[in-house]
């Protein structure tokens, strides 16, 4: 049981990345000028379609964040350890692909669930459970279920382990000061 959650840990890898970088990016204050809001400003019904915090600049790097990831875990399949640990061959499978549909499809769904997030009026960074802590394995299985090797009940462990990740994280972020509310 450990063995399979160690496995598809290292698999969602790439998508962790993703989700991280957007914000890391946006305190180190780089390339301002892609800084612009993926929704344009556009309203749909008087409410923005996604707000201020969804940028080009968060998803382009997330995306190539995701990739990068995942052609180092390419460079690692030599070894024994990491090959043991993966659960693609990436001797075959080609990891820009894969980081890609990782990234994506995590940047994918959080940016979906921020549409709906909108539209119920529950502002940028106030929690929306379980939503929140979802959007992002949501959005992989969208994009990239019918190519990711993964079977229903990999999916289900991955729900539950991001899940756990995210209050986890949260409760972290919180004792360290990086948050002001631990959930």
């Amino acid at each position: 049981m450990l063995d399979e959650v160690l496995k598809l840990f290292y698999f969602f890898l790439p998508g962790y990345f993703a989700n991280m970088l957007p914000s890391i990016v946006g305190d180190l204050k780089l390339f301002e000028n892609l800084k612009v809001p993926l929704d344009f400003k556009k309203k749909i019904k008087g409410k923005r379609i996604l707000g201020d915090h969804k940028t080009l600049r968060g998803l382009i790097f997330g995306v190539l964040g995701g990739m990068l990831c995942a052609i180092f875990q390419s460079f690692f399949y030599q070894f024994s350890f990491f090959k043991n640990l993966s659960l693609v061959d990436y001797n075959f499978k080609n990891a820009i692909i894969l980081g890609f549909l990782l990234s994506f499809g995590v940047l994918f769904g959080d940016i979906l669930f921020s549409f709906f997030k909108r539209q119920k009026n529950i502002p940028p960074g106030k929690p929306w459970i379980p939503f929140d802590e979802i959007d992002y394995t949501f959005g992989v299985f969208l994009i990239g279920a019918p190519f990711l090797p993964l079977s229903l009940k990999d999916w289900f462990f991955l729900f539950l382990i991001n899940l756990f990740l995210h209050f986890l994280g949260n409760i972290l972020g919180f004792i360290l000061g990086l948050r002001k509310k631990p959930i």
